[in-house]
């Protein structure tokens, strides 16, 4: 399985993502602390072209 990425690339069927062996980060818990301590600017990056329908 040399060179192949275990990020579910263009998967969105959280099924197939465990099936295959996929990794998954499920950042639940950074929301939650983010809801419960807002702060003056909260800022998110991302790459550039990830996430235009922001």
């Amino acid at each position: 399985m040399a060179g192949k990425s275990k990020f579910p690339m263009g998967i969105e069927n959280f099924m197939e993502m465990r099936t295959e062996g996929l990794y998954y980060v499920d950042k639940t818990e950074l929301i939650k602390k983010l809801l419960e301590n807002p702060g003056k600017v909260n800022l998110f990056t991302r790459l550039r072209q990830f996430g235009k329908t922001l």
